[in-house]
């Protein structure tokens, strides 16, 4: 009788244990298949009204859609104003995923690579021909 009971007793905690296991199981497939947001701030053309970006923007979604999906918000600010937003948001620690333009000086772009808040793509632009070409000799000089 006893045997019985512990028999029964080990069953129920191994069926217990793998539907535990099923469902941790379930939620890491849930969280590796989710959309990753990437936030993302642009400029709209202050002269012209236009959003440069956002049919590359749309291509982007469209050719990772449910694995990638940039959220942009769309700003329309002097290079001045923009400036001091991108500070406001580095010392509040709430600097978006992607930044297309510093619009900094030198000692400021290369004080946050130092902190580790943005990348330096100097060195994916310089083994990239066809990424160097795409950028005019003065803005590389410059960075």
């Amino acid at each position: 009788m006893n045997s019985k009971k512990l028999c029964l007793i080990l069953s129920a905690v191994l069926v217990l244990g793998l539907g535990g296991c099923q469902k941790e199981q379930t939620e890491l497939e849930e969280a590796e298949t989710q959309e990753v947001s990437i936030p993302m701030i642009l400029t709209v053309d202050p002269s012209t009204g236009n959003r440069n970006e956002e049919e590359v923007v749309e291509k982007f979604n469209q050719a990772y859609e449910g694995t990638y999906h940039v959220e942009v918000e769309w700003i329309m600010e002097t290079e001045e104003e923009y400036r001091k937003n991108l500070k406001r948001l580095n010392v509040t620690d709430q600097l978006p995923a992607v930044i297309t333009d510093l619009r900094m000086l030198p000692s400021f772009y290369q004080m946050m690579i130092e902190e580790g808040r943005i990348e330096d793509l100097r060195p994916y632009i310089e083994g990239d021909e066809e990424w160097k070409n795409m950028i005019e000799p003065s803005v590389l000089d410059a960075c």
